[in-house]
């Protein structure tokens, strides 16, 4: 762990290795740039909308998608419907980031069985990313191809898949960039704040095409994360009726009705329901697979070994987050252990990484 804090620190020198991370839609965003300079200076123009602050003000529209969630789920129960809850939460966490994001409804919890084609896109988007890490230079060379010459992508669901991402990401963009400014009582967009930078900072506003990068890159993190956290924890719970029980008696108290939404500041204090969005976390691990980043021109020590500059150096969240010496018994689910003395543990989930390069969405 020691190691991963070294790494993974705030005011890190360990760059990220760029061919691994070098995704040809994504070129231009925060999550594409190397070095910790650039990447902190437009993370410092989204900051203010990931606010702790301007998370509460957007509430009430993550509030409304939820419980629209809820019924549609509802009916699916009066008439014993299976449902696809991975595609339900996908299309879920769809609404939400583009209510939120944009105040734009996409609708994604409007199409029967959850089918909205973007949550299906979405997936073999993720699936690119990962065939591109393994295989960079041929599989990037035909993502920049299929850029240049879109009829390719016909030929693959994953390149048809980037560019339909790609369009409905330039589509928000566009539709922020032109729509009446919003009064100072309306939620902003993503953008609202980017494409007027504060002069006081003065950072510039990002190009077009990057900020259609950055747009991608949200949508496709706003939406895949959270419901693969979900996914994961709805399973658990479902295959531990004792755990069940007990998330439904602490919820019970919090919502007697079952139907007024409580503030999320309300339920952040139920400690069980904590609990259980903390082992969730654990068990859908963030970024999947090994984290490469290079041994800075002083060079490092870890683990006690002495690392050359310029080597490379991963580390996984999976690791970290299975760690029987941290977490026991780690592929069972058990909320209770982030319960009584065991809060500790805070400091050891890194399902958001850490550092000046984590998550940009964690508060």
């Amino acid at each position: 762990m020691d190691a991963y804090n070294e790494v993974f620190s705030v005011g890190t020198k360990f760059d990220k290795q760029g061919q691994f991370y070098d995704h040809p839609l994504l070129e231009g965003s925060h999550f594409n740039m190397s070095d910790l300079k650039s990447s902190k200076s437009r993370r410092e123009m989204f900051a203010p909308f990931l606010s702790k602050a301007s998370v509460t003000r957007g509430e009430p529209l993550i509030q409304t998608t939820i419980m629209k969630f809820i019924d549609i789920l509802r009916e699916y129960g009066k008439n014993n419907r299976v449902v696809d809850i991975t595609r339900g939460y996908h299309s879920l966490t769809t609404d939400v980031i583009m209510n939120y994001g944009w105040q734009r409804a996409s609708g994604a919890l409007d199409f029967p069985d959850f089918s909205y084609p973007s949550v299906v896109y979405t997936n073999h988007f993720l699936v690119s990313m990962v065939v591109l890490r393994t295989f960079h230079g041929v599989f990037g060379f035909m993502a920049g191809l299929a850029l240049q010459f879109p009829i390719l992508a016909k030929w693959n669901k994953m390149f048809a898949a980037g560019l339909h991402l790609r369009a409905q990401a330039q589509d928000l963009l566009l539709d922020a960039i032109n729509r009446p400014k919003l009064t100072r009582q309306q939620h902003p967009s993503l953008f609202d704040l980017v494409l007027q930078p504060d002069p006081k900072t003065g950072l510039p506003a990002p190009s077009i095409n990057d900020l259609t990068a950055e747009t991608l890159a949200f949508l496709v993190a706003g939406e895949g994360s959270p419901a693969n956290t979900l996914i994961h924890g709805t399973f658990h719970i479902l295959s531990n009726p004792q755990i069940k029980s007990r998330l439904q008696r602490e919820l019970s108290s919090a919502i007697p009705d079952g139907c007024q939404m409580p503030s999320a500041d309300t339920l952040e204090k139920l400690p069980y329901l904590r609990a259980v969005v903390k082992e969730s976390l654990r068990f859908s691990h963030g970024a999947p697979g090994r984290l490469p980043r290079v041994v800075p021109s002083s060079g490092a020590t870890l683990c006690g070994q002495y690392i050359p500059p310029g080597t490379l150096v991963s580390l996984s969240h999976y690791v970290y987050n299975t760690d029987s010496s941290i977490f026991p018994d780690p592929a069972t689910f058990r909320p209770e252990r982030w319960l009584g003395d065991d809060l500790h543990l805070d400091r050891h989930l890194v399902s958001f990484s850490r550092g000046s390069r984590g998550c940009i969405g964690i508060k």
